[in-house]
């Protein structure tokens, strides 16, 4: 193979099965109905001025509903976290690859923490929650 021969590969963006699956869905799919993924703070500031760890942070978004948002990902995000959790049930390996500023971040330490929330979940009840179990 010369490095100039073009590769025809087949891509794909791997969530296709899941395309009509609506956000709630996907919520109790991870076994979340609350819609909030674990060990995550509930609430920032959409303006990224304050420090949400400090406590002039906490006592600003426990004091302030009317300018916090709700700490939550996105369609694209969500999905993204529950195929990595699928592959990694399945043992499989993934690569998560897309646009810059979509929140890469956010799926692989949603995903770290849903895998640390599994684990303790299956020590406490002897199973995993929502399509895990």
């Amino acid at each position: 193979l010369d490095l100039d021969d073009r590769i025809d590969a087949e891509w794909r963006e791997g969530v296709e099965a899941l395309s009509k699956v609506t956000e709630e869905q996907l919520w109790r799919k991870l076994g979340f109905p609350d819609r909030q993924l674990p060990f995550f703070q509930r609430w920032t500031d959409p303006d990224d001025l304050i420090d949400p760890w400090s406590e002039e942070g906490k006592a600003w978004l426990a004091n302030m509903p009317d300018k916090r948002e709700p700490l939550q990902p996105r369609w694209h995000q969500l999905v993204g976290i529950y195929r990595m959790l699928e592959r990694a049930f399945e043992g499989k390996p993934v690569l998560l690859m897309d646009g810059v500023g979509l929140g890469k971040t956010l799926q692989v330490l949603g995903t770290i923490a849903c895998i640390a929330y599994y684990r303790r979940a299956f020590t406490l009840k002897g199973l995993f929650p929502g399509d895990f179990g």
